[in-house]
């Protein structure tokens, strides 16, 4: 991403929430972070100008996103959603008992790689579990609307 004023703070906030959040977390199903910078510099081959940039390099997950897959298929089998259910399941444990809370959980976050694998990736609004007070209570409206329960959408 180029480095200019069209790069508002919520973004920058988020972007670095990411990176923390990656650079801590180190699990066989979640997209690994192998490089970050925000002052990195591109140099044009046309006219040798700079430019300044905030780049991230992310692990290879060449199948895609699952929300594909199901989009393609309809449906998994059984075993196939068994076996992608205890990834989720293993890799939300794994959060959580690092006390973060992904707050975005959705298909579309979550990837396969070349083995298909589950990778679970977008950890821009992750937090600590225990909130910004310590109470355990996490009260921002975030994520994907139509992927929340029906009590944080009713707003109750």
């Amino acid at each position: 991403m180029e480095k200019n004023q069209l790069l508002d703070e919520k973004f920058i906030m988020l972007l670095n929430t990411e990176v923390k959040s990656l650079r801590a977390l180190k699990h066989p199903n979640i997209v690994n972070l192998l490089d970050f910078s925000d002052h990195g510099k591109i140099i044009s081959s046309k006219d040798n100008t700079e430019k300044q940039v905030i780049y991230m390099v992310l692990e290879l997950v060449p199948n895609g996103e699952l929300f594909d897959y199901v989009q393609l298929t309809g449906k998994f089998s059984a075993p196939i959603c068994r076996l992608y259910f205890k990834e989720l399941c293993d890799v939300v444990g794994y959060l959580h008992s690092n006390n973060i809370c992904h707050r975005d959980l959705k298909l579309e976050n979550l990837m396969l790689d070349g083995q298909f694998r589950l990778k679970l990736l977008d950890f821009g609004f992750s937090t600590l579990v225990t909130g910004k007070d310590g109470s355990g209570l996490l009260s921002s409206y975030l994520g994907t609307e139509l992927y929340m329960a029906p009590e944080i959408s009713q707003g109750l």
